[in-house]
């Protein structure tokens, strides 16, 4: 993978900005086998971007991924302390059109998938606190 230097970009049609003090952001372009490493200028296979935004003591990690040329092919963001305990994810789409989000409530996490219009909820017990990682 190789990074590209931040440039601007309107943040008003990116989910999760809302005009939160932002920390730096990361643009990767992935390549394919054969690439610029081998000595061949290839084009990139997708464009990776993760924004993180503060919103008091909580973090808003925001992650999109687009075409080439643009189209975005998904696009998801999840609230957490700097320790990474999760409070909520979202997923705001992806390349088949699903849509759904992830609550961490007391004593249980709450799973909401639409899938085709079709919309499932499943509710998991959870005693513990929700830990995701970095990526």
């Amino acid at each position: 993978m190789r990074r590209r230097p931040r440039g601007p970009g309107p943040a008003r049609d990116r989910p999760g900005s809302g005009g939160a003090r932002r920390r730096p952001d990361l643009l990767r372009e992935c390549l394919p086998a054969g690439g610029p490493l081998e000595g061949q200028a290839a084009s990139p296979t997708y464009v990776y971007e993760r924004r993180v935004a503060e919103h008091g003591a909580k973090l808003v990690s925001t992650h999109i991924t687009r075409e080439p040329g643009g189209a975005v092919v998904l696009a998801e963001s999840a609230t957490h302390t700097r320790g990474y305990e999760l409070s909520d994810y979202v997923l705001h789409g992806d390349q088949r059109g699903r849509s759904g989000s992830l609550q961490v409530e007391p004593g249980r996490v709450v799973f909401r998938l639409v899938n085709r219009g079709e919309e499932r909820t499943k509710i998991e017990e959870q005693d513990g606190v929700v830990v995701v990682g970095r990526s």
